[in-house]
């Protein structure tokens, strides 16, 4: 009768056909051992350049292979989850930024106040939130970018924020938090606020509007800002 041994057993059986167990020499052992190892190498190297775990609804933005992002479980100022930005290099090069991108219908010509909880280590970390408000004509029309308050040191969870005047024509408005240097960041719990006069909006630098059209934003509206889905 022919023999029809499954795959697996066509592997061990290395050409033998009988229906009973094939008793594999040394030879055989230490070739099968080699090609298991082999594959185990290969997994590996897969793995290793893997894409970076991008939050849902969230964007990655970076000029090389310096730094990974990812969701964690272990690290998060409220609820289970945080996102996290991380130098993978001891000198790594130019940044990283997480952002998303989102209609400005709910806020033309109100005074918008973003925050969000920040946790930051390593030993040369430079972290930044930002927001920038474009129309359809005309690119950053306003822009903070927190340059005149970077953050520099190791710190548990804090607030910070950025308050800017959305213009009565502003299409899209644009944030995140970015990462330069040898360290890592943790962030959660973005919020967006209207607030009143009295609350002075944050300088940053000068915006530089440019003349660069805009398309509409996808999203109507900031999404996972806890970053919990």
């Amino acid at each position: 009768m022919p023999c029809r041994s499954s795959g697996v057993a066509q592997l061990f059986s290395f050409g033998a056909c009988d229906d009973s167990w094939v008793t594999l020499s040394n030879q055989h052992m230490k070739a099968l051992n080699i090609l298991l190892c082999l594959a185990l190498t290969v997994c590996a190297s897969r793995a290793a350049t893997q894409p970076v775990t991008v939050p849902d609804g969230w964007t990655i933005r970076s000029a090389n292979n310096d730094y990974q992002v990812s969701v964690d479980s272990a690290n998060f100022s409220q609820g289970k989850h945080s996102a996290c930005l991380k130098a993978t290099t001891s000198s790594p090069q130019k940044f990283v930024d997480l952002m998303q991108s989102f209609r400005a219908d709910d806020y033309r010509g109100k005074r918008l106040r973003l925050s969000a909880q920040v946790k930051v280590q390593g030993t040369r970390p430079e972290t930044q939130l930002w927001m920038r408000i474009d129309t359809a004509s005309k690119r950053s029309v306003a822009f903070d970018n927190m340059a005149d308050r970077v953050i520099r040191s190791p710190s548990d969870w804090k607030k910070w924020e950025i308050v800017l005047d959305v213009p009565p024509d502003s299409l899209n408005i644009s944030f995140g938090v970015l990462l330069a240097g040898n360290g890592q960041v943790w962030v959660d719990d973005f919020q967006f606020e209207v607030v009143g006069a009295l609350v002075p909006v944050t300088k940053g630098l000068n915006p530089r509007p440019s003349a660069k059209q805009s398309e509409p934003a996808k999203q109507i509206k900031p999404v996972n800002l806890d970053f919990e889905r």
